[in-house]
């Protein structure tokens, strides 16, 4: 891509990114070329400016605080993607139709070689389950339902080093004369989540094979991570019907639980009602904050609270 070129697509970009969500578009930092790559939301974006440094400049399609599971790109995402150098995808549905229109060189599936844990929100420590504990196994009709794996990769540290390096690998494809940068970026990236891991193992390891309740099965990938159990409020992407509200008040009740997690993209009403049955309180816990390495000392840091506090 020429220099000309290249900033006039950057420009382009950075207007379509500027309607989308109001974030920083692309263009020229520190006097020189600018190349723009485009994610489908937050974290991964995030993620690939840690490899990319001052290379490429990397914003989101999905604005932060917005679910992916209800959105639906307009015209105008489209064609910010398929002028992005780079499209990085992780698997969330809004992501396909985008991916109909960007040129196979140009997509890059970040998620590709991560685990697979099953995405029912039940037994996620269990590599064998693929059924229920009778609280989840109604089936989920959401938009990303349709896949039985849970697509929130990025909530765990070994998904997160093969998703590093798949970024880097596209970095150096796509720019293979700053090559050595994205790998010394993605060394000190791998260093930094090889403390995490050990900081997150450590400090969980006492709660291993204990409930949190969440309203929305984000956490599967966390879950297997740290030996921890989530249990969904929802069925089926919607709210629970009486009977499983039921059930959920008596096994919250069974297990001492006084936290509800909700995702700031849901409706809090009905967590809000079962922790008011419990005698408990709502929480937020973010999946998608962009800051991925210091969300999961975050989500840590509040679990390990929420369980001491049984």
């Amino acid at each position: 891509m020429k220099t000309g070129m290249a900033n006039r697509s950057c420009a382009i970009i950075a207007a379509a990114v500027l309607l989308l969500s109001g974030s920083a578009g692309c263009g020229r930092k520190s006097g020189q070329e600018s190349r723009c790559a485009v994610a489908g939301i937050p974290p991964v974006a995030a993620l690939a400016q840690r490899i990319a440094g001052d290379r490429f400049q990397v914003v989101s399609i999905l604005p932060e605080g917005r679910s992916p599971h209800d959105s639906e790109p307009d015209p105008q995402a489209v064609r910010t993607a398929v002028l992005a150098r780079l499209f990085f995808s992780c698997g969330m549905p809004f992501e396909e139709r985008l991916l109909r229109e960007i040129p196979p060189e140009r997509r890059v599936d970040v998620s590709r070689g991560t685990e697979a844990v099953p995405f029912d929100g039940a037994e996620a420590t269990d590599p064998h389950h693929h059924g229920g504990s009778g609280l989840h196994d109604q089936g989920h009709h959401h938009e990303h339902h349709s896949s039985s794996n849970d697509p929130h990769v990025w909530l765990s540290v070994s998904n997160l080093r093969i998703m590093a390096r798949n970024l880097a690998g596209a970095f150096a494809a796509a720019d293979p004369e700053n090559a050595s940068r994205f790998r010394e970026n993605l060394a000190k990236l791998e260093q930094e989540l090889g403390s995490l891991e050990r900081q997150i193992r450590s400090e969980l390891a006492p709660y291993r094979g204990r409930s949190f309740f969440v309203y929305h099965p984000a956490f599967g990938h966390f879950s297997r991570m740290t030996g921890l159990r989530q249990v969904a409020v929802e069925t089926g992407g919607r709210d629970p019907d009486p009977v499983h509200l039921k059930e959920l008040i008596r096994k919250a009740r069974e297990e001492q639980v006084k936290v509800i997690f909700v995702q700031p993209q849901f409706n809090p009403g009905t967590a809000r009602a079962l922790a008011n049955a419990i005698g408990g309180k709502v929480v937020p816990l973010d999946p998608l904050a962009p800051d991925v390495p210091e969300n999961l000392r975050n989500m840590t840091k509040i679990l390990k609270g929420a369980l001491e506090r049984k």
